[in-house]
């Protein structure tokens, strides 16, 4: 088959495509034949279709798999080129086999974006999920990239609906290289639309602190402290996120904290304060809350965070992001983290660190030099990207772009993503 017949059939193909097929397939289609673009834009075809059950995990987290696994497909090494690619396909293939989709409502006729924009609003309040589908479509198909964020932002910054992950699909965008621009967004909306009582609202009310003319910013050492070991805010039947955020809320420990803690501060530091507690969480507390706890802590806030700008609220957005990792340090945490800790230097070079336990290959990673520095992230992404769990892909990713956006930390975010691959290795049987 000749190179745009297969890249026009594709979509269709991976649709029809049993995942325990995928390998197979991929060699079977000659798919090492397309261009990265064209291969993570028939995924993203397939994934953009929603379901018509409520989702499960898969299929929640499938849109934001896909964007993180195209990030971590940008920066794999040649080597890993292959395996990243393979599990795209199966990606693809797995979330077409998930159940039936949903019926595409009408997409409505909007005079602007901005009618669009009240449409979506409207729908997600309303609990519409058919419409609320249907005007991200319309609004998706009017604006960019960063106009759809921006017009997002404030809808999806405090909802905990679709399991709080809003804030990851929005900075994902941002980064994405393939069409559709933004996949999954009509999944994303309904999501929303789901449950639009789930929301975060502690902060509405508190008064803004201003910086006086010449005056300086509060110091985030209060923050910082605050969630090192926060009070527990009472029992938690289940550790899901909604329930976990809904209780830091409704016990007062959000307000009662995070009132206070973020109170006058700047926003960029609070941020950087909130994601290095974050990392440091995964590296130093309970390893086994690892894979989902602490990858969640960091991702979250994350997400968010980085598409702040882009808020008509950015001190709202600031109080949800550091109401998840108030939540998760408070629900899951068992130590108190300390700001200034770092491991003890490894007997062994960080190659030989990163195939060994947790610790070690965190203490190889922090311990590395600059110079070593892209040699190990490549590493760890050619390992991440080929791995089926999303949630290393996600936070492998978000570790090394928080790597190049806060290098005087580096060290750290490098580490918790090494200490989570390790984790990986060692639950999968693969250390040495």
């Amino acid at each position: 088959m000749d190179l745009p017949t297969l890249t026009r059939s594709l979509p269709d193909a991976l649709a029809t495509l049993d995942p325990a097929d995928a390998p197979v397939a991929y060699d079977a289609l000659g798919l090492d034949r397309l261009t990265d673009h064209a291969l993570v834009s028939a995924c993203a075809a397939v994934i953009d279709r929603p379901k018509a059950a409520p989702p499960d995990s898969f299929v929640l987290h499938a849109p934001l798999e896909l964007m993180a696994r195209a990030g971590l497909l940008a920066r794999v090494s040649p080597d890993g080129r292959d395996g990243a690619r393979r599990r795209l396909v199966w990606l693809a293939a797995t979330y077409a086999a998930a159940g039936p989709p949903a019926l595409e409502p009408r997409v409505p006729s909007a005079a602007s974006s901005e009618d669009a924009a009240v449409l979506l609003a409207a729908a997600v309040a309303g609990g519409d999920l058919d419409a609320a589908g249907a005007a991200a479509r319309a609004l998706a198909g009017l604006v960019g990239t960063e106009d759809l964020v921006a017009a997002l932002v404030d809808v999806v910054a405090p909802s905990l609906a679709a399991a709080a992950h809003g804030g990851i699909y929005l900075h994902q965008l941002l980064s994405f290289a393939g069409a559709p621009a933004a996949p999954g967004v009509a999944n994303m909306a309904r999501e929303l639309a789901r449950h639009p009582d789930w929301a975060l609202s502690w902060f509405d009310d508190r008064p803004t602190p201003r910086v006086e003319p010449g005056g300086s910013p509060r110091s985030v050492d209060a923050l910082v402290e605050a969630l090192r070991r926060p009070p527990s805010p009472g029992p938690l039947d289940v550790n899901f996120i909604y329930p976990t955020m809904h209780l830091t809320e409704s016990s007062g420990l959000a307000l009662d904290v995070l009132g206070p803690a973020l109170a006058g501060v700047d926003r960029a530091a609070a941020s950087r304060a909130l994601l290095r507690v974050a990392a440091l969480s995964m590296l130093q507390d309970d390893p086994a809350e690892a894979p989902y706890g602490w990858s969640h802590c960091l991702t979250m806030p994350h997400g968010l965070l980085s598409v702040t700008a882009l808020s008509a609220r950015p001190d709202d957005v600031l109080a949800v992001a550091a109401t998840y990792v108030l939540g998760f340090r408070a629900t899951q945490g068992t130590v108190d983290v300390d700001p200034h800790w770092a491991p003890a230097p490894p007997a062994v070079g960080w190659a030989e660190a990163l195939d060994g336990a947790p610790d070690l290959a965190a203490a190889g990673a922090w311990h590395a030099s600059v110079d070593d520095r892209p040699a190990l992230a490549a590493v760890l992404v050619d390992r991440a990207a080929a791995h089926e769990d999303a949630h290393l892909a996600k936070y492998t990713l978000a570790c090394l772009q928080l790597a190049d956006t806060d290098p005087a930390f580096a060290y750290g975010y490098v580490a918790a993503a090494a200490f989570l691959g390790a984790w990986w290795r060692q639950a999968d049987g693969a250390l040495n």
